[in-house]
């Protein structure tokens, strides 16, 4: 080795400490390195030498990656509790895991063992839909790590039943709909069979004259691909369906008059119709955006910029749906022609957010949309739930799902109100029509 001193300089670790203190040695000699701070995987070296008659280090090309060693004393860390709940429709169960304090938690349900890279962050209740070993384990933030806890969570197996056929028309507020409808479905036991004619911001006449037909692309709510083919020939090949369901648009731009609404919303029907005469029809009644609502007559609002203000806009706009509803019972009065009351639901929640009796939400259009049109995952939710309720009239308290971002006691209020938005709404299907 050449004469000369090294530069030994450990310079970063995997989360992100830097260290810029060199310690200097001379050829062949070994030096004992302590460094303060705590680092889960590793040190880099960087390494500098310079040669007798040279003024500056030269850097080694080489670095190295030393592991670190275990700690010899490890800072205590209570394990987390696994509480279970069970009982639930459709044979399913959810756990609670409850970290102890100042740790954060990662699971598993495949049988391998949670470490720090490895295994799910945990942050919402456990949804589960099948038998496994949940193994969870805490963590400190700055090193340290409990013991693993593990509980087999069996799940009766029940084979579902077949749903309710649907075909629906409409636009992104469709597909925010069907983010978590499967899985309500699947929750209440039963199995979901749907076709959609869907295009971003079109409206029942654009996907007739159009003949357009449109999928979720790479399984995105917002996201649609328009894909070539005829709404007639879809409805055809995948006949009978129980209902259908369309979606009156009311932006300034694209909106219909209440006599084009009825009129495309009647050409689907009646291709649903040809496959199931009894087949039922049904208006989702979706929501207003926060700030520039419009109404299906082309009437722009003022811009909203209070609660009342939305608020008017939202019943405004059910108006319309229910008027929309009087006119197609008129032309079908051999069928049920409902409303989905997502909007009155929506109504409902934001009440209740303003009135902070909802746990943890204190803003509706921050707690619920993704962005001024659509609604985020508890919005797409709590829209499901209303569906469910509707097109089984069945209760849909104690269909907890996954990847909501709710808590336990979040979802079951947005299941209570639901229910109670369908319940008491005259078009709903359950009150006396």
């Amino acid at each position: 080795m050449i004469d000369g001193k090294l530069l030994a300089n450990p310079f970063y670790d995997r989360i992100n400490h830097y260290y810029d203190a060199p310690v200097e040695m001379k050829a062949g000699e070994k030096k004992e390195i302590v460094l303060e701070g705590w680092t889960w995987v590793g040190v880099a070296f960087r390494l500098m030498w310079k040669s007798p008659g040279k003024d500056d280090f030269e850097v080694v090309p080489e670095s190295a990656l030393y592991p670190c060693p275990k700690d010899e004393a490890p800072t205590p860390v209570a394990a987390p509790k696994i509480e279970s709940k069970t009982g639930f429709a459709g044979d399913r169960s959810y756990v609670l895991i409850i970290p102890s304090d100042g740790t954060y938690v990662h699971y598993t349900l495949d049988g391998s063992e949670p470490t720090r890279l490895h295994g799910v962050l945990y942050t919402t209740p456990i949804t589960i839909v099948k038998s496994a070993t949940l193994k969870t384990r805490s963590f400190l933030p700055n090193g340290g790590q409990s013991q693993v806890v593990e509980q087999e969570c069996t799940v009766k197996e029940t084979p579902l039943k077949e749903g309710v056929r649907i075909f629906r028309t409409g636009n992104s507020f469709t597909a925010n709909a069907q983010v978590y409808l499967q899985q309500v479905e699947a929750a209440g036991g039963f199995t979901q069979f749907s076709k959609d004619t869907i295009g971003a911001g079109t409206t029942t006449k654009y996907l007739w004259e159009n003949k357009v037909s449109g999928v979720p692309k790479d399984n995105t709510p917002y996201d649609h691909q328009v894909i070539p083919g005829d709404a007639r020939k879809l409805v055809k090949d995948n006949a009978p369906f129980d209902a259908y369901i369309t979606q009156p648009f009311y932006t300034t731009t694209n909106a219909l008059t209440m006599a084009e609404e009825v009129e495309y919303t009647g050409k689907f029907f009646d291709l649903v119709l040809a496959g199931n005469p009894k087949a039922d029809l049904w208006i989702y009644a979706q929501w207003m955006p926060w700030s520039l609502p419009v109404d299906m007559a082309k009437n722009s609002n003022p811009k909203t910029t209070t609660s009342k203000e939305w608020r008017e806009a939202m019943e405004k706009y059910i108006a319309s749906c229910e008027q929309l509803r009087e006119l197609l019972q008129a032309k079908y009065p051999g069928n049920k022609v409902r409303i989905l009351p997502c909007a009155s639901e929506l109504l409902a929640l934001q009440k209740e957010i303003e009135d902070g009796k909802i746990p943890g939400m204190t803003s509706y259009p921050m707690e619920i949309s993704s962005d001024n049109l659509h609604l985020g995952h508890k919005g797409c939710y709590l829209v499901s739930l209303v569906h469910f309720a509707c097109l089984y009239k069945k209760s849909p308290v104690g269909l907890v799902v996954e990847d909501t971002t709710l808590t336990i006691a979040q979802q079951t209020r947005m299941q209570e109100i639901a229910w109670e938005t369908v319940r008491n709404y005259r078009w709903a299907g359950l009150s006396q029509e």
